[in-house]
């Protein structure tokens, strides 16, 4: 190690005498080629320096780790799903007679009770059946009444002797043709009154109207849509769980139901209104129908919501940091810290809890609880490495601490320390 800087300083000193006293290119040339010997020798020999000093390094540094104490954690189980929010009732309101629209009382977004009117139709025609209907009513009464009086008389005349028997009998057939006349007459008045009443449009249920179909001028059919109806003090969500998970659910279990706004994340308490007995035979999930109170309305149908359902009762679990697993050829391993070195544990995994992940031992010397599980650091590890424990948020490696020095080629103490040549004017 103490030639390589003699010959480059050697060879350097005869490239620049040959340089300074003009001599020919072959002198310069074989200045040049002893100088470029000497820079190879010492190549060598500092590329065996620190060969030497990687080959001991490892064996006597401390690579940092971050750890976390193995516990366990608890865990609940939850199905997750995404559905889309809807009205409790959602009812769509159809003409039942022909005619013009002549009246529109209530517009979208009104909040309407039962029995509100909505919308009337034309029904002039309509009326003016139901007026001679009822004429016809008064009609038939008159005659039912004439056919009484005749009933009676014929009666009398009958116990006098006066008539025969046949006339009596007249007498009855008339008026039990005039009493079911006006029966017929009443019928027809009230079927009449019932059409009538379907110009006119009220609402079935209470709610706010959500859809208006027609404009104030339109002639509609008979079941044409006019209005849509919809209750949102109360929604509800639809959601397909795989049916392993919706074995579990029972009516009035406890959910939550979150939807993203512009203020922030809004979630509201549900609980399990309905679980269907059958799958869905073209999705093989089972739908289970969620009810959500809204009485506050910013639950708007229509949007999408995130649902959570937590099943079973909660458990604790070995819990730990999903990238302190490594994989190696189809196995997980884990680094635990035993006795200041790395040891590493072959584990299977189990469920999944946001950025952690279950941890199941396995093999002869299975991981424990209550073990420093080496979670930062993890890539520079090897089975038996020895670790230096640090604490901090920081990466390995910001300080001093963390970061051992880098190994280079050494010195010795009785080496000079290498001077810097004065620097000379080149000569043409």
């Amino acid at each position: 190690m103490a030639r390589g800087p003699q010959v480059r300083s050697g060879a350097l000193c005869a490239a620049g005498r040959a340089l300074a006293r003009g001599r020919g290119a072959v002198s310069l040339v074989r200045s040049l080629l002893a100088l470029a010997v000497g820079l190879g020798s010492l190549s060598s020999g500092c590329d065996r320096s620190r060969g030497s000093t990687a080959t001991d390094g490892p064996a006597r540094e401390l690579l940092p780790v971050r750890v976390e104490i193995l516990a366990r954690r608890p865990y609940q189980r939850v199905a997750r799903a995404v559905a889309t929010v809807e009205p409790w009732k959602r009812l769509t309101l159809r003409a039942e007679a022909a005619g013009r629209v002549v009246a529109i009382r209530h517009d979208v977004g009104d909040r309407v009770k039962r029995t509100s009117l909505l919308a009337r139709l034309d029904g002039s025609v309509a009326w003016r059946s139901f007026q001679a209907s009822r004429v016809g009513v008064r009609q038939a009464q008159v005659a039912l009444r004439m056919a009484k009086i005749n009933l009676a008389r014929s009666r009398r005349l009958r116990a006098s002797g006066d008539i025969p028997q046949a006339q009596l009998d007249q007498a009855q057939n008339a008026f039990d043709r005039a009493k079911a006349a006006v029966d017929m007459a009443r019928a027809q008045t009230a079927q009449v009154g019932r059409q009538l009443g379907s110009y006119w449009l009220r609402a079935p249920m209470s709610g706010l109207v959500a859809v208006r179909s027609v404009n104030v001028g339109d002639f509609v059919t008979p079941g044409a849509p006019m209005f849509t109806l919809v209750q949102m003090e109360r929604v509800k969500v639809v959601v397909g769980l795989d049916p392993t998970e919706g074995l579990l659910l029972k009516k009035e279990m406890p959910a939550t139901v979150s939807v993203k706004t512009v203020r922030g994340l809004l979630e509201r308490d549900a609980r399990v209104h309905l679980v269907r007995p059958l799958a869905d035979p073209a999705t093989r999930r089972v739908e289970v129908e969620l009810s959500v109170p809204n009485g506050d309305l910013l639950l708007k149908p229509g949007v999408i919501a995130r649902v959570a359902i937590p099943l079973g009762e909660p458990s604790r679990l070995l819990l730990a940091p999903a990238d302190a697993v490594v994989e190696l050829v189809g196995r997980r391993y884990v680094y635990a810290v035993r006795g200041g070195r790395a040891r590493r544990l072959e584990v299977k995994l189990g469920v999944s809890a946001g950025d952690r992940v279950e941890l199941l031992p396995v093999g002869p010397a299975p991981l424990r609880e209550g073990e420093p599980l080496v979670v930062v650091g993890v890539g520079r590890l090897v089975p038996g490495a020895r670790v230096k424990v640090v604490s901090g948020a920081g990466p390995l490696g910001s300080s001093g601490v963390d970061a051992p020095p880098r190994p280079g080629p050494r010195r010795s103490s009785g080496d000079p320390a290498p001077r810097r040549a004065p620097a000379r004017p080149m000569e043409r």
